[in-house]
């Protein structure tokens, strides 16, 4: 299923999965989209020069759609093992998702074709680890009221790096996205609540 490349002159280590992609999109019967599609999620369109921000208004609620449900945990379950090895753009999108596969609706659904398109869309990942003082480097951060219910959802990259001032990127040792539990009062808010994830 995976494969190291290993490229011993330029002292470098390639971590793919090939056709991998290819062979899920066929188990799920899923085809290329007629567009391109290079978000794995709907976004909020940002408010330029708003003082504060609005939770968005969720829309009246939807009869569940209980016949899809093992529909949507079988591609999670498929996707999640591929983006967690090789391809964390994927892990918002799948989050986000999953928050809702207990009881999906139609806009659980419309969420899970956007990700499929853009799994079709995109070419196979592929994850390189550079020779590194192996330093423990994390990046976090955070997307203020950006999911259901008025939470936010926080992110995490740790990676082996060298001890500067700003550590440059390499292969995830572990990249970690999730929903935060508690809704934050404030922007602000929710990136100390990321940095706190990212240390836990």
């Amino acid at each position: 299923m995976e494969s190291i490349d290993w490229d011993y002159q330029r002292r470098k280590c390639h971590l793919l999965m090939p056709k991998y992609i290819m062979d899920a999109l066929k188990r799920f019967n899923c085809k290329c989209p007629k567009r391109i599609q290079n978000a794995p999620h709907c976004h909020i369109a940002p408010q330029y020069g708003a003082k504060q921000q609005f939770v968005q208004e969720e829309k009246e609620s939807e009869a569940t759609m209980n016949d899809k449900k093992l529909y949507i945990q079988q591609v999670l379950g498929t996707f999640l093992y591929y983006a967690r090895a090789v391809n964390s753009t994927m892990l918002v999108a799948l989050s986000a998702i999953a928050a809702n596969q207990a009881a999906p609706t139609i806009a659980t659904l419309t969420k899970l074709e956007q990700f499929l398109d853009y799994a079709a869309s995109q070419e196979e990942a592929i994850l390189t680890y550079h020779p590194s003082d192996m330093v423990l480097a994390v990046h976090s951060k955070a997307s203020y009221l950006s999911e259901s219910k008025a939470h936010s959802c926080a992110d995490c990259h740790l990676y082996c790096s060298t001890h500067a001032e700003y550590p440059p990127n390499n292969g995830a040792v572990l990249t970690i996205t999730q929903i935060i539990i508690a809704v934050m009062p404030s922007a602000a808010g929710a990136e100390v609540g990321a940095k706190v994830d990212s240390l836990c």
